[in-house]
């Protein structure tokens, strides 16, 4: 890696002294002023405008957040905790555009730098997952058994993958260059993994008895198959997504030369990533929306009492209490079967007792 001017205890990037950044060949380095000069109004366009996008975003995951707390409880947790996600996921990115964008004012370290760069992507990786588990929930996936479905277990997955990346960035000078590389290689793979399983989820032919029964109770059909589409979507852009920043951590790290030289190929991966976690992330918030999940015509307070007690019946696991109707179907059987036989003639030929008592 390369340690010019760009240590995380060196005075350039704390600000306590002018940057002395080397010539490039091409006479365009990563400072604000040679960016601006060399795209002109497409750097600040593309700065601001994806910084106010990804402000956007989080706000309206605030709304979600509040929309989805008026939902029965399975539902809302997942949906709670999907929007969490995003709003940190939006805010982060567009924080960092403002302060600091790819580091070409200076301000953060290069430790810091990367770290917010980074982590981003992995929120919402794990946006998806809690979004994927409304969708098909009750499924057996292949990385998520269904003991782990449950939201909160799935909660400390995310905190204890994010964690230990987090770590390696922030430390990357004090422990081995390469574990921060390493890691975020194999979280990267992971994340192709997750997304390519749930590509996959969404255009597969679900069986009856292992349908999804949160959308059955909240509206219709019709409901899971707009799910399930969308979810494809957003699928696909987690896999572009974490395809692109595949060449942001070579970067980064410094294994495409000097990270302060600015390049075509640096310039146009990072702009289509920016749009495509805009897109994935506005995708994510029409599937963690409350709106989406709810019936928009008819939703009266019968039905959604009625929906919250479909809810307790179903847990996380996708298991349904049937043993209960099974002996009253039994033993409904049992006493049709036990009945007089005038009663039998009298069921089968639809006659009453009076018509009885005149015969």
């Amino acid at each position: 890696m390369n340690q010019n001017l760009s240590g995380p205890a060196g005075p350039c990037a704390l600000g306590l002294s002018p940057c002395v950044v080397l010539a490039n060949s091409n006479g365009t380095n990563l400072l604000w002023d040679d960016m601006g000069c060399t795209l002109a109004l497409a750097w600040e366009f593309h700065v601001f405008g994806s910084a106010t996008l990804f402000i956007l975003m989080a706000g309206l995951a605030v709304l979600g957040v509040a929309g989805a707390c008026t939902l029965p409880r399975p539902l809302c947790e997942a949906l709670i905790l999907a929007n969490s996600l995003l709003m940190l996921g939006g805010t982060l990115r567009g924080v960092v555009l403002l302060l600091d964008p790819y580091g070409t004012r200076g301000i953060l370290p290069r430790a810091t730098l990367t770290a917010l760069h980074n982590i981003p992507l992995l929120i919402l990786l794990w946006a998806q997952v809690f979004i994927a588990l409304v969708t098909f929930k009750g499924l057996k996936w292949v990385f998520f058994p269904l003991k782990l479905q449950h939201p909160w277990v799935v909660g400390l997955l995310a905190l204890s993958h994010c964690t230990p990346l987090i770590a390696a960035d922030l430390f990357c000078y004090t422990l081995c260059p390469t574990l921060p590389l390493l890691l975020q290689t194999i979280s990267l793979c992971l994340g192709l993994f997750f997304c390519m399983g749930i590509l996959i989820m969404s255009f597969s032919s679900l069986h009856p008895s292992l349908r999804s029964p949160v959308p059955q109770c909240v509206s219709s059909q019709r409901i899971e198959k707009r799910a399930k589409r969308v979810t494809a979507v957003c699928a696909f852009f987690g896999f572009l997504c974490c395809s692109l920043h595949m060449y942001g951590l070579l970067w980064l790290y410094g294994l495409l030369g000097n990270w302060r030289y600015f390049g075509w190929g640096w310039w146009l991966s990072q702009f289509w990533a920016r749009i495509l976690e805009l897109a994935w992330g506005f995708f994510l918030l029409v599937l963690g929306s409350w709106i989406f999940w709810t019936s928009s015509r008819g939703h009266s307070e019968q039905g959604r009492s009625e929906v919250a007690k479909a809810f307790e019946k179903t847990s996380w696991c996708g298991i349904v209490a049937k043993e209960p109707l099974q002996s009253v179907s039994v033993t409904t059987d049992y006493n049709r079967s036990v009945r007089s036989p005038a009663a039998a003639v009298m069921h089968q030929h639809d006659w009453s007792e009076e018509d009885v008592t005149d015969l």
